[in-house]
């Protein structure tokens, strides 16, 4: 099955890519689904790149944006998330628990919470 961008996705994209990503030194993609038609749509933009492994680099990365309500993202292992640097969550699909990341003293922005 290959994941297709949705339009709001896309639109999300462009308003990172005018907005976030030059402000960054670097973003880390992953999606299971997804990878082959974001690299198409994010084509030529030098600071983004793409990982094959859900957690993989967590140790050099501040924070954790999620963009999907894909179910393998809905349980995070709490171990791996704590490796990432500053232990910041931002939900962009309100899919994970707030209470159980909050315990773990994760900061957590939700949309629509």
């Amino acid at each position: 099955m290959i994941r297709t961008l949705r339009p709001t996705d896309l639109e999300l994209i462009h308003k990172w890519n005018e907005s976030t990503v030059p402000k960054v030194n670097s973003l880390t993609l992953y999606d299971s689904l997804a990878v082959p038609n974001a690299k198409k749509a994010l084509k030529g933009i030098p600071n983004i790149s793409f990982t094959k492994q859900k957690y993989s680099n967590f140790h050099q990365i501040h924070g954790l944006i999620i963009c999907t309500e894909d179910k393998e993202f809905f349980n995070p292992r709490i171990s791996e998330l704590k490796k990432l640097q500053d232990e910041v969550i931002f939900d962009g699909r309100n899919i994970l628990e707030r209470s159980i990341l909050e315990k773990n003293n994760f900061h957590y922005e939700g949309i629509g919470v």
